[in-house]
C-alpha cells in the first residue's frame, strides 16, 4: 500500500483497493541525531562533538524529540516553534493546536505552550468527558470543589495554601479544556473505516482517532469562518514502540512493517476522502537505525536511517537525501560509510534537517513563513539550537527545496 502511494498507482489487493491521487511518500535517507556536521573520518577519529550515547534508546528518543543532542532540554522543537509562532497570540487560540495520542510528548513541550493529551487510547475521555449517573454526579461535585479552592473557601474556613490553589486550578483548566476538545470531536461524525487493515497495537485505530479529530477542527474552522479563534495549525503526536528486534527479524519486523503499512494507508484514505490530502502531511522518526549485518536471527543498534513522509504536498516517488554506499568497512575502510563493519551508518542528514523542511512547511502561510534559512538572527535558531551548523549545508539545502512541494 505504502508503495502505490509511493508511486501512485492503484492498489489491488488484502484490505481493500484504493488509488493515490499521485505521488505522495517519499523517503529521507540516512537521517540521524547530529551535534554538528560529521564525516565518517571524523566519527572514526572522534573529532567532532558526537550526541550524547549514540545507540541508546531512551537518550535517542528524547534528542530525537528536542532536537538538542548534545545534552538534554525541557522542550522539544515542536513547542519552540510555537513559542516563537504565536509569542504575541492570545493563548486560548492555540489550545489545541498540539495533540498528544500516546501521553506526554517532549516534541510538542514548549516553555509557553504545552500539548492537549488526547486520552481515548486510556479511557480517561470516555470517563470524564460526558459521565453519566452516579460518575456525573461526583464529577460536578468534583468541579465545585476545585472553584471553591480558588475562591478560598473550603469546608467554611479560607484556603491560603498556594500549592493546593495551583493544582486545583490546573486540574480545573484541563477539566474545561477536555470538555471544549470533546464537544468539538461530538459535533462530527467518527469517520468510518475505508480500508479493512489490522489494528494490532491499536495504530490504524489511533490514526483514525487522529482522522477525526482534524475532521472536527477543520469542520469548525470551515463554520465558523474568519470568526473562528481555534487552532488552524496542528501537530499530532502517537507512537508505535516494539521494534528492537534483536531476534526474530525475519518475521516480527514484517508483521510490524505491515501493520504500519495498513495504518499509513488508512490514514491516507481519510485524508483523501475528507479533501485533506494537501493540508496534511505525516512523517516517521525514530531512534535509530538497525545494523545492516545480522547478529544471528536478528540486527542491533545502528545510527542513522530512513524516515518516511507522506501526504499530498510531498513531491514522492523518491528518496531524498545521501544514500550511503552500501560497502563493508572490512572491504574497502577508504571508500567505505561504515562505521564499525556491521553495517552502521553515520548519518548524512541531521534531525535538524529533517524537522526544519516540516516545519518550514507547516509555517507556510503564517507571519513565520518568511523565516530565514541562515541567518544568524533567524528564530530557527531558537527552535533548533545547533541550527547554524547546519543551515547552509548543500545536502540539507537539496533536501530541503525538493521534499515538499
Amino acid at each position: 500500500r505504502l508503495q502505490a502511494i509511493f508511486n501512485g498507482t492503484p492498489y489491488t489487493g488484502p484490505g481493500g483497493s484504493f488509488t493515490p491521487a499521485g505521488r505522495h511518500a517519499a523517503f529521507a535517507t540516512n537521517v540521524g541525531t547530529l551535534v554538528e556536521p560529521l564525516t565518517v573520518a571524523d566519527a572514526r577519529a572522534f573529532l567532532n562533538r558526537w550526541p550524547k550515547n549514540v545507540g541508546s534508546h531512551n537518550d535517542q528518543i528524547m534528542q530525537w524529540q528536542t532536537c538538542f543532542p548534545q545534552g538534554s532540554s525541557g522542550t522539544g522543537w515542536v513547542g519552540r516553534l510555537a513559542d516563537q509562532l504565536y509569542s504575541s497570540g492570545n493563548k486560548a487560540e492555540h489550545l489545541f493546536n498540539m495533540i498528544s495520542l500516546d501521553g506526554v510528548s517532549p516534541a510538542l513541550t514548549g516553555s509557553r505552550y504545552q500539548h492537549h493529551t488526547d486520552g481515548s487510547s486510556s479511557g480517561f475521555v470516555n470517563a470524564m468527558s460526558a459521565p453519566v449517573g452516579p460518575s456525573a454526579d461526583r464529577y460536578v461535585k468534583g468541579r465545585e470543589a476545585l472553584q471553591a479552592i480558588l475562591q478560598g473557601q473550603l469546608d467554611g474556613s479560607a484556603q491560603t495554601n498556594i500549592l493546593t490553589r495551583a493544582y486545583a486550578r490546573s486540574v480545573l483548566e484541563g477539566l474545561q479544556a477536555n470538555e471544549e476538545y470533546q464537544d468539538k470531536l461530538n459535533a462530527v461524525a467518527v469517520p468510518s473505516p475505508i480500508l479493512s487493515v489490522s489494528n494490532t497495537h491499536n495504530m490504524v485505530g489511533k490514526m483514525r482517532r487522529v482522522a477525526h479529530i482534524i475532521k472536527a477542527f477543520r469542520t469548525a474552522a470551515t463554520n465558523g469562518g474568519a470568526s473562528y479563534t481555534g487552532p488552524r495549525r496542528q501537530v499530532f503526536f502517537l507512537t508505535l514502540g516494539g521494534w528492537d528486534h534483536h531476534n526474530g527479524t525475519g518475521s516480527t519486523h514484517f508483521d510490524f512493517m505491515n501493520l504500519l503499512d495498513g495504518a499509513l494507508a488508512e490514514f491516507y484514505a481519510q485524508m483523501e476522502a475528507q479533501g485533506a490530502l494537501n493540508d496534511v502531511t505525516a512523517f516517521t522518526a525514530s531512534d535509530f537505525g538497525r545494523a545492516l549485518v545480522p547478529n544471528g536471527d536478528g540486527t542491533d543498534h545502528a545510527w542513522g536511517g530512513n524516515q518516511i513522509v507522506m501526504g499530498g504536498a510531498v513531491n514522492g516517488g523518491d528518496i531524498y537525501g545521501q544514500y550511503p554506499a552500501m560497502l563493508r568497512k572490512a572491504d574497502n575502510e577508504t571508500l567505505s560509510a561504515d562505521l564499525y563493519g556491521n553495517g552502521v551508518f553515520v548519518p548524512t542528514l541531521a534531525v535538524d534537517q529533517y524537522m526544519q523542511r516540516l516545519g518550514k512547511w507547516l509555517l507556510v502561510g503564517t507571519g513565520g513563513s518568511g523565516w530565514s534559512d541562515s541567518q544568524d538572527t533567524s528564530p530557527w535558531r531558537q527552535v533548533l539550537p545547533n541550527w547554524g551548523g547546519f543551515a547552509t549545508l548543500p545536502i540539507g539545502q537539496q533536501y530541503a527545496n525538493n521534499l515538499m512541494l
